[in-house]
């Protein structure tokens, strides 16, 4: 992150504050160059009282790994004691297995010897997965001119089961990461994420806190980290206090208490009002995916929008990985009933069949509400589909943002959802009809199967043109991919092999974008993000980093227009916001800047680098207590912010705050390892300003000799710093020593 100036003429206090600013600009120049297998212990019990969540900075003090700890999490085998068999028939469902340890008997046929090869888009890299002594493994395998780099990765956890897909991740120490290799069930062969060719690891990417908080009931999460955990204690997969909250506190009381029939300390989802009970399941299966605050600080029977923002999404293949209730909400079923929730059709604690299996098992719950002779369609039905509710107004269809590369495909959706708009489908209808008809003997079955075929394939060839010509790559895949399984013609491979291509060339020219920035080829990546852009105009990623590239290139203008794009086409980007406020401050504007930054944190409401420039910005707009609240709560996100650390350490100096400056200094010089000679320059000027000046010294002279290697610029500064230190201790011993001398 490179900064400007962060000096403010207009706020010295006779010389003070530009001084130390003077040291905020040499430790900012400082930072723009510094910013250029474990075993796995599942502990299912904690003890202690229930901690607070943390709460707005007071001080600088920070422990060496800050991390929130549990608030009374205990694990299912706890609830086992008095709820055995609940507990045992919820071990059944999905949620209970949503992440799991790798075993043996667990773990899908693809790790048989001579079934994990996998060869990926790039010719260069491959992979094997194998069971070995150490466990299951993933290893990452390129082929350079001095033969084959491996890069072996134990796989530590899970995600999903049949009929789907198996995600696997690996520590990495702490962090823990995302395998870029899959095991996709449905048509029992291996796939791969999008992955960075240019990785020199195992080619993983971090895994998210906002994952593991739908997959898991509790990980004690690194504040400020996108992927550090502490490892001694989480409860996997989504169990029991997930939506009945922290059962610590339940159980101590009971257990003190086993003759008590009351249930104490516990919540009962089914006793809340609609909403908030919707929202227990809507904390996953929804888009309220931007944090509000701490990571799994949210409880049931809370107001789900106080803990996340929930982001909108043009089109379905742009939404999160579960996004039911948004189509919920849009069917005439919910709308016109007062009771209508998730568990109406869905049992929490029972295993359901899931889409790709007998979907009249699911229809039940339609007649709840529905007499069979609602349907004005069912007397024009066979007899043996009339009971098909589910098959006709909630069909299963692909879920097409979560996809794959196959050794022979590409972006393969494995994952079938029911459509949540309840609704008249006459296309789901149709093809309800045509599997009934070619599933019958008789020429006319087999004739309306072929009438049904040709409209359906109609349909879904326009549907995907449509869908192409809109830049709707993936989805338009999808509907070729429909079409063709009605009938296989050349011409729809053709063209769907075309939209593959399409996507294909935006992935790689990201990728290639990427590397190009990397490496300060601006010009190059100008070009290639125009490529990108004339093939998918309406992504904001792209727009927002060649808004970043122009910028850096001088062409103000562009830079402008691109980033301003960004918001345009999608409204839960703050990266245009943010960097048009950057711009803005750099350029002097700052009350521009300022509305920037605003509308960045309503957009990202919990974003450690918005609350810190914004800080800036304010401090230069002479509003330096609202300034000094962003950098504070840039700290609350993120306890190790060390530039939000120095700047508010800065502002408590000129405030005479000299005891919590020296904290928040300390803090600065902790969190970057003490190797910034400028950070310890300020620390030592503290101390002096304090009076403290044998630590002072001690400070000074430690900033002195790691200048002197990195920064010999500032060696003069500290020279004479030091000078000051020792005359003003000189003069501290001698008037102690001599009786006549004042008292200080």
């Amino acid at each position: 992150m490179l900064h400007d100036d962060i000096s403010n003429s207009e706020h010295q206090s006779q010389g003070g504050w530009r001084r130390r600013y003077a040291v905020v600009i040499l430790v900012m120049t400082g930072i723009a160059v510094l910013l250029g297998a474990f075993r796995l212990i599942g502990t299912r019990n904690v003890a202690g009282p229930v901690p607070d969540l943390p709460r707005p900075v007071e001080s600088g003090d920070l422990a060496d790994t800050p991390s929130i700890a549990s608030p009374g999490y205990l694990g299912p085998q706890i609830c086992a004691d008095c709820h055995r068999e609940r507990v045992a028939e919820f071990m059944l469902t999905r949620h209970y297995h949503a992440c799991y340890q790798p075993d043996v008997a667990g773990m899908p046929s693809g790790f048989t010897p001579g079934q994990g090869h996998f060869q990926s888009r790039d010719p260069q890299i491959r992979f094997e997965m194998t069971k070995s002594e150490a466990g299951f493994l993933q290893t990452a395998i390129r082929s350079t001119q001095n033969g084959d780099d491996s890069m072996p990765s134990r796989i530590d956890l899970g995600y999903g089961s049949a009929p789907s897909d198996e995600v696997y991740f690996t520590w990495h120490g702490d962090r823990l990461f995302e395998l870029p290799v899959v095991w996709m069930h449905s048509t029992k062969e291996w796939g791969a994420s999008t992955f960075n060719p240019d990785s020199e690891t195992d080619f993983s990417r971090p895994m998210s806190v906002r994952c593991l908080e739908c997959h898991t009931t509790w990980f004690q999460h690194v504040p400020g980290t996108v992927n550090q955990y502490k490892r001694d204690h989480f409860i996997l997969g989504v169990t029991c206090e997930r939506c009945h909250g922290p059962a610590q506190e339940h159980v101590g009381f009971h257990r003190a208490n086993p003759d008590e029939r009351t249930s104490h300390s516990i919540l009962h989802p089914g006793k809340l009002s609609r909403e908030l009970l919707i929202e227990v399941c809507t904390q996953c299966h929804s888009n309220a995916i931007k944090h509000r605050g701490p990571a799994f600080s949210y409880r049931p029977g809370q107001l789900l929008e106080d803990s996340f923002k929930t982001v909108g999404g043009r089109h379905r293949e742009e939404d999160h990985v579960a996004n039911q209730i948004q189509y919920l909400r849009e069917s005439k079923c919910f709308q016109k009933s007062e009771s209508m929730t998730c568990i109406t059709c869905h049992s929490p604690h029972h295993a359901e069949l899931s889409a790709d299996q007998n979907a009249f098992s699911n229809s039940h719950s339609c007649l709840k509400c529905h007499e069979p002779a609602a349907c004005d369609n069912r007397s024009r039905l066979p007899v043996e589909v009339q009971d098909n509710c589910v098959g006709c107004h909630m069909p299963a269809r692909n879920k097409i943002q979560v996809y794959f590369d196959t050794e022979n495909d590409s972006y393969v959706a494995p994952v079938k959802a029911y459509e949540h708009r309840i609704g008249i489908d006459p296309i789901a209808t149709q093809h309800v009809l045509l599997e009934w008809h070619r599933q019958q003997s008789t020429d006319e079955s087999q004739s309306i199967a072929e009438k049904l075929s040709r409209i359906l394939q109609k349909h879904w060839c326009d549907e995907a043109d449509r869908l192409r010509r809109d830049y709707r790559h993936l989805a338009a895949i999808d509907a070729y991919r429909q079409a063709l399984r009605l009938n296989p013609t050349p011409e729809i491979q053709r063209q769907l092999k075309d939209a593959i291509a399409d996507r294909i060339a935006i992935d790689r020219n990201w990728i290639l974008a990427a590397r190009q920035i990397r490496q300060e080829q601006f010009s190059e990546a100008a070009a290639t993000l125009e490529e990108l852009l004339r093939r998918k105009p309406d992504l904001a990623k792209a727009h927002g980093k060649l808004g970043m590239v122009y910028a850096t290139l001088g062409r103000r203008d562009r830079a402008v227009e691109h980033l301003e794009a960004v918001s345009r086409f999608d409204p839960d980007d703050a990266y245009g916001e943010g960097m048009l406020g950057w711009m803005a401050y750099r350029e002097g504007h700052y009350e521009v800047a300022i509305n920037c930054y605003r509308r960045a944190d309503e957009i990202e409401p919990y974003n450690a680098k918005i609350h810190f420039q914004w800080g800036l910005a304010l401090m230069k707009a002479d509003s330096r207590e609202e300034a000094e609240k962003r950098f504070r709560q840039a700290l609350t996100i993120d306890p190790r912010h060390f530039e939000a650390c120095l700047c508010l350490s800065q502002m408590l100096q000129t405030e005479g705050k000299t005891g919590e400056a020296i904290s928040f200094a300390r803090r600065a010089a902790k969190v970057t390892e003490r190797k910034q000679p400028g950070i310890l320059l300020h620390l030592a000027e503290c101390l002096g300003e304090d009076k403290q000046f044998a630590d002072a010294l001690q400070v000074g002279t430690e900033a002195l000799t790691i200048a002197q290697q990195k920064q010999p610029d500032l060696v003069p500064r500290i020279q004479r710093r030091l000078a000051e230190f020792r005359m003003n201790a000189s003069s501290v011993i001698s008037g102690r020593a001599s009786p006549g001398a004042p008292g200080r």
